[in-house]
């Protein structure tokens, strides 16, 4: 097919053999490329891998994302969507008062409470008509491989050829992780969301809520139906999820809370709640040879910086000029793109790491406290060199869950076995170091082995 020939962008009848970009993943990020590949001329076909979006954690958008929305064409649509607006933020954040941040200060305007289901089909619908060709429910993904002139997918019975791939799986990042990228995550929040309805009539406020609590921090929007989506965030880890599941953490957080829980009363009890990641990560790396991915696919962030859709927006926006110019003979420009989002994560983390160190009120919770650093390498050094460590019963298994907690580079299972036996702190660490010269730094295994004893997986002896 010709590059940038027109197409009716319709989920059925024949596909053309050839186009530039295959597009994995019909959400927001994947659908938003679509848009934007097409405004450049590029033919494009996205092939959806579920039926439906499911449910979503992060149904805030806030009036940064409104000039990216227009830049694609799309604003109107949102406008037309029927989703709830949005007046500002009410946070209880290091003090135990709600305090407003009205958006009527910000130039972009209001913001939105978005009916995820309703924007994403928006957002599809305006890529097929900018002339992107869509593959809704596709099970099992496509099988893409390397051909002699490009990308080989399997699709509906037949193979086409792709001169780029987009990765638009979202956090799971199918196609980059099949490619040897690996996902660095420096955090293990998740979110357990439910929707809930009014027993009657209830005058709810336009504004987003947070609150921070000592086992984490709760999320709640009201949305179209004068329903409301309330989000309780909290660590994997965290104790009553592993003891009773998703419902044992909402109502230990609830009864942490003033202010949602007061919010919520009028409403009826959740009929499921719903575990989803919300964890920091990244993709290494975010693009390679022929292929570069977008939104969570490249970098996932934490909802609390309300950014999630607006990144996806801009990726896709950025995607697309590199992808135009590495078709046009720019062979550094899906580096340049991958160095790009690199940066805008480091300083997103930097940040997140300034609002959570806003929240002082809990220094015993251990949610906190791993967020006072931007990665564990910033942690301060308390371990007692002399102290006498050893590996706990079950340490090793344990371990597995702990490289979030722990510096860049350093092998958690080597580590182990070097306490394994019993010794002080200072001569795990030179253990450790004499069998890894080359890797991590004598600061950052000391870092990891007061984290390690932190969390129950080294115990002292004596």
């Amino acid at each position: 097919m010709p590059r940038g020939a027109p197409r009716p962008g319709r989920s059925h009848g024949e596909l053309p053999a050839r186009a530039d970009v295959l597009v994995l993943g019909g959400g927001p990020a994947g659908a938003s490329a679509a848009i934007a590949l097409r405004r450049r001329g590029l033919s494009a076909l996205v092939v959806e891998r579920a039926e439906g979006p499911g449910v979503r954690l992060g149904e805030h958008i806030a009036p940064p994302a409104l000039p990216l929305l227009s830049r694609l064409g799309v604003l109107d649509g949102v406008l037309a969507g029927g989703h709830r607006r949005s007046a500002g933020v009410r946070s209880a954040w290091g003090e135990p008062v709600l305090r407003d941040r009205d958006y009527v200060f910000c130039a972009e305007g209001e913001g939105f409470h978005l009916s995820r289901a309703v924007f994403d089909a928006m957002l599809l619908e305006a890529a097929e008509a900018a002339g992107a060709r869509v593959i809704r429910g596709a099970h099992p993904p496509p099988l893409v491989r390397r051909g002699p002139s490009g990308w080989v997918a399997r699709i509906g019975g037949g193979e086409l050829t792709f001169s780029v791939v987009v990765d638009a799986t979202g956090r799971t990042a199918s196609f980059a992780r099949a490619q040897g990228a690996r996902r660095r995550a420096f955090d293990r929040l998740v979110g357990v969301a439910a929707f809930l309805a009014p027993r009657a009539a209830v005058a709810l406020d336009d504004a987003l809520w947070i609150e921070a609590v000592e086992g984490g921090w709760l999320y709640s929007a009201p949305l179209a139906g004068d329903r409301v989506v309330v989000t309780l965030f909290a660590d994997a880890d965290a104790d009553a999820l592993a003891a009773g599941g998703p419902a044992a953490l909402a109502g230990a957080l609830l009864a942490q809370s003033t202010h949602t829980a007061a919010r919520i009363a009028p409403f009826s009890p959740a009929r499921e709640w719903h575990v989803r990641p919300a964890c920091s990560e990244v993709s290494d790396p975010i693009a390679g040879p022929g292929w570069l991915a977008v939104g969570d696919a490249a970098t996932a962030r934490d909802p609390l910086s309300s950014s999630g859709i607006a990144h996806a927006l801009e990726d896709a926006i950025d995607a697309a000029a590199a992808v135009e110019a590495h078709l046009g003979g720019d062979a550094q420009s899906f580096s340049r793109y991958a160095a790009s989002r690199r940066r805008a994560f480091d300083d997103y983390l930097s940040m997140r790491t300034r609002y959570y160190r806003l929240e002082q009120r809990f220094p015993g919770s251990p949610f906190w406290r791993r967020r006072w650093w931007s990665s564990p390498e910033e942690a301060p050094v308390s371990l007692d060199p002399r102290a006498r460590l050893r590996l706990a019963p079950r340490g090793s298994q344990r371990a597995r869950s702990a490289s979030p907690d722990l510096p860049a580079g350093v092998d958690v299972e080597a580590l182990c076995n070097a306490a394994e036996q019993g010794a002080p702190a200072h001569a795990i660490v030179a253990a450790y170091r004499a069998a890894h010269p080359a890797g991590a730094s004598d600061r950052a295994v000391i870092v990891a082995v007061q984290a390690l004893l932190a969390r129950g997986i080294f115990e002292a002896v004596g």
